[in-house]
């Protein structure tokens, strides 16, 4: 019975190309779509869901072109400090706010091997907003500055087989 329907169904296919063919294309676009629009959604639903608080967290950015100083063009991401002011004034609900611009490329070298890391760098309030579990040290004691750097557990291991003790910091401005 079954070795039937199987005969009965290709010779449909090939009777029948042209419309089979727009079918699964059809079905092919149609279960990608969806495929996408439920992984869009999920990480707009769930994205930080783990911070405390997490509803009680917004996001303000502004949006243009700006100029580098090599003259290069750069999309502009940052709220201006005069704005910060303004909002504070204007919304006395806000409890606190954090600073985050793109921290750019560190460089480090292990074993002849040349690696270059990307980060970000942040205020002291960033680790008050966002939990964030140190495993050694903490954020308290260290200047926010582009002289500090604040690794993850993932990152300190590729720089050391051992943990990096907390008294431990590196100059992000040379190579380490």
């Amino acid at each position: 019975m079954f070795k039937h329907c199987l005969t009965i169904a290709f010779r449909n296919l090939k009777k029948y190309k042209v419309q089979n063919l727009f079918c699964i294309l059809g079905l092919t676009i149609g279960f990608s779509a969806f495929v996408l629009g439920t992984y869009w959604w999920y990480w707009e639903n769930h994205f930080d869901n783990f911070h405390p608080d997490i509803d009680r967290v917004f996001t303000v950015t502004t949006r243009g072109i700006g100029q580098l100083s090599d003259g290069s063009d750069s999309e502009l991401r940052q709220v201006p400090k005069e704005d910060i002011e303004y909002f504070l004034q204007a919304l006395p609900e806000i409890e606190t706010y954090s600073i985050m611009r793109d921290w750019g490329q560190l460089q480090y070298k292990k074993d002849e091997v040349s690696e270059k890391l990307m980060g970000i760098c942040v205020d002291s309030a960033f680790f008050d907003v966002f939990y964030s579990q140190f495993v050694n040290g903490g954020y308290k004691n260290i200047p926010f500055d582009d002289s500090h750097i604040v690794l993850t557990e993932k990152t300190a291991m590729r720089f050391s087989e051992k943990p990096i003790a907390p008294a431990k910091h590196s100059r992000s401005n040379q190579v380490l």
